[in-house]
Formats: structure tokens, C-alpha cells, sequence
């Protein structure tokens, strides 16, 4: 029996990822989003990003800085996965 096909509901950030990881392991997804276009609405005021919480300004170690760029690297094998590896 073949994989089932699976409904993303959303073309932000997260359903977007959601819908690329799932099709790359090799599932049918059908990505449903309410704007002509993906990462437009939370995702484009957003920056395109996942936002842990934290408040940058009031953090004058650079922990946070730190932290935020550690996690969004563990993004990278991700992208270059799905979109191919990009020029540095």
C-alpha cells in the first residue's frame, strides 16, 4: 500500500516546511492556503521566521543573539535539501 496523501493547511513558514519535508519522504501533500501566494501573511511580517520569545534589546550578553543564530542554522540542512545548496 503507497503512502496516503496529506492536507497542509497554510503556506507560512511552518506549513510550508511541513508540506516540503513531507513530500520529500515521499507523500502526496496538498498544500491549501488563502492567499494567491505562499509566506505572505504571519510569515512576511514575520521575516520569514520562527521567533522563540525572546527580547533581544533588553539582552546586552548577546546570549540571545547567540541562541537565535544556532537555532536558525539547524535550519540549514533543511533548505539545502529541499532547494539545493546555495552560493555563499
Amino acid at each position: 500500500m503507497g503512502k496516503q496523501g496529506i492536507v497542509v493547511l497554510g503556506a507560512g513558514l511552518q506549513g510550508t516546511c511541513v508540506a516540503l519535508s513531507l513530500a520529500h519522504r515521499g507523500y502526496a501533500v496538498t498544500l491549501i492556503e488563502s492567499h494567491p501566494a505562499p509566506l505572505r501573511a504571519a510569515s512576511l511580517r514575520n521575516e520569514g521566521k520562527i521567533h522563540l520569545g525572546f527580547v533581544y534589546a533588553l539582552d546586552h550578553s548577546g546570549a540571545t543573539q547567540r541562541k537565535m543564530l544556532e537555532a536558525a542554522l539547524c535550519f540549514s540542512p533543511l533548505l539545502d535539501r529541499w532547494c539545493g545548496a546555495l552560493p555563499c
